[in-house]
């Protein structure tokens, strides 16, 4: 069909007529709903939190054709006189919120079928840069811990002003999170820069209750960069370069986080005035897998399937020229879980491509020793603190395979029992063959002892003990041992060779193979009582050191016997011990 001119003319006059009268209805309807709206926001935040919450905010844009709107200035501010009246009875939540929002923009809602049949959909809710306040009131926690909130499912708080909210993506960006934590001594505040927080498909309505989506959406998720955290006392800084959530993977992971002292090593101590561990952490990556989000929120309880850490390094000092902390107990590593004030439960943690170096100077002469555990992988099954998880299983096992100072092949399994008041545990490893001369920065120090040539076959330990000692069983077998007897010289507080002692050991004391050239097999079983203070891995390790001193003929015994006649010998250098 063909129109002429003036036809055309007459049909375009006709849509602009139209196109203008929706224009002016939009807007008329847009003036006409603006205060409605506006009383029907405060009004909704109000009647859902119970007049906890209140909305103000400085203007609102409607677009009628587009369904589009947004908000101008917007604050969420909690109502403190009705947290105080909540609080007396017990019924206040943990937390408080507070909510800034220059501009919050909503994309294709419907108010007009909101107003009519109480549905809203929004297709998508996009806030920028928000400043929002975390208000944690650490005296109410503590006061009330029997105390469970009574849970309110969220179709329980909208149901008086509407029968569904559906909205289809939420999206924060670059966002200020602020922790405030109220104590009886301070205010502590830490923030938080969430570079992303996302939700996919949030649904409220009468089915809510049967929804299996954690927090009634299909995802939820985060993004957090660069992150940094002081501990309580300010001796170690904390580190996060990236943490990201999502609760569809059931996962959240942590991403090259750094735990480090602030003071070096030769000043650490010194804020304590006694012995204290100082440890240096680098992880790669941390995976919670099958993580409980739900359970973390509204119960404030962690608990995860699978932590799989990747290429830790950690790097551990005791410097025991400090004297012993005599009023705190040394711990065991089954005791670990109960330092965390939040109930824990880890059901596994895998470990790869990590690293451990573990350094002591002594208190006698300042001298240092160091192990390393190279390559290190391995599994912790049964990580917890909760009661519930211990009657069923009162077991903490941990296996690790790694290199001795990066060369000996090793095996370790330490099972280590919850809910014993004698912390009883075990240990079980074998080291297999080995130029034992490279053990020589640890045996110099610690036994006075240098290997000059040894070639050990296997190392066997078994272990078994509790807080008052450890009954060890060590096998270990080797050939061709020769070794050099040390003393520490007050002269210069060096280690020197005694030759004396060493033609002694060598020729008339030390077993120059296990099973000897007789086939007599030295396989030596003791007991240790712990020392006071003894912390559980010197325990351990003082157990090994003793029984391989014993394997060789080196016991303490003996030890005695050769200084007794050494001293009819001429050449022993003064000051010696």
């Amino acid at each position: 069909m063909q129109f002429n001119k003036k036809t055309r003319r007459l049909l375009l006059q006709i849509l602009a007529v139209l196109f203008t009268a929706v224009l002016l209805l939009a807007f008329s309807l847009a003036w006409y709903w603006k205060p409605t709206i506006a009383q029907a926001i405060r009004k909704n935040i109000e009647l859902s939190t119970n007049n906890l919450y209140s909305v103000a905010f400085k203007d609102i844009h409607i677009n009628f054709l587009t369904g589009n709107f947004s908000i101008d200035s917007l604050r969420l501010k909690p109502n403190v006189l009705v947290y105080k009246k909540l609080d007396q009875t017990n019924q206040a939540p943990r937390y408080l919120f507070s909510i800034i929002i220059k501009k919050l923009e909503i994309k294709n809602t419907h108010p007009i079928q909101y107003y009519f049949n109480k549905k809203l959909y929004i297709n998508k809710l996009k806030v920028e840069k928000p400043i929002i306040t975390v208000y944690y009131n650490e005296l109410y926690a503590n006061r009330n811990k029997t105390t469970v909130n009574k849970y309110q499912n969220p179709y329980e708080l909208i149901k008086n002003t509407m029968i569904s909210l559906n909205v289809k993506d939420i999206i924060f960006k670059n966002t200020t999170l602020c922790i405030q934590i109220d104590s009886a001594t301070n205010k502590n505040r830490q923030f938080v820069f969430l570079s992303n927080f996302y939700v996919k498909n949030l649904v409220i309505d009468a089915a809510s209750q049967t929804n299996h989506n954690p927090f009634y959406a299909e995802d939820i998720g985060l993004s957090i960069r660069d992150f940094s955290y002081t501990n309580k006392d300010s001796s170690y800084n904390f580190k996060i370069e990236e943490c990201t959530a999502s609760t569809a993977s059931k996962s959240f992971s942590v991403y090259n986080l750094a735990i480090t002292p602030k003071l070096p090593e030769q000043n650490f101590c010194d804020q304590f005035g006694f012995q204290k561990t100082r440890y240096v952490f680098n992880f790669k990556s941390l995976i919670f897998k099958k993580f409980d989000f739900e359970d973390f929120i509204y119960r404030q309880v962690f608990h995860s399937d699978l932590l799989e850490i990747n290429k830790m390094k950690c790097s551990i000092n005791l410097n025991k020229t400090f004297k012993i902390n005599t009023l705190r107990a040394r711990k065991f590593p089954q005791q670990i879980p109960f330092e965390l004030a939040l109930p824990l439960t880890i059901n596994k943690i895998k470990v790869i491509n990590s690293e451990i170096n573990y350094s002591e100077i002594l208190p006698q002469n300042n001298l240092r020793w160091h192990v390393s555990f190279n390559k290190l992988k391995g599994e912790i099954d049964h990580f917890t603190n909760e009661k519930k998880e211990i009657i069923q299983n009162k077991l903490l096992k941990i296996d690790f395979d790694f290199l001795l100072n990066n060369a000996a092949k090793t095996n370790l399994s330490l099972g280590l029992f919850y809910a014993d008041n004698k912390r009883s545990f075990y240990c079980n490893g074998e080291m297999g063959a080995y130029n034992l001369a490279k053990l020589n920065g640890i045996l110099k120090p610690l036994a006075k002892i240098e290997i000059a040539n040894c070639k050990l076959k296997q190392l066997q330990i078994k272990l078994k003990g509790d807080e008052m000692g450890v009954n060890a069983n060590i096998s270990m077998k080797y050939k061709n041992l020769r070794v050099k007897v040390l003393a520490v010289d007050s002269r210069d507080n060096q280690l020197k060779h005694q030759k004396m002692y060493s033609f002694l050991a060598n020729v008339m004391v030390l077993s120059n193979d296990n099973p000897s050239v007789y086939g007599k097999f030295v396989h030596p079983q003791f007991y240790l009582a712990r020392k006071p203070q003894q912390g559980f891995f010197n325990l351990i390790w003082k157990s090994i050191l003793k029984g391989c001193k014993e394997s060789i003929g080196y016991s303490e015994k003996v030890e005695l016997e050769m200084k007794q006649k050494s001293k009819n010998y001429k050449g022993l250098p003064r000051g010696s011990k």
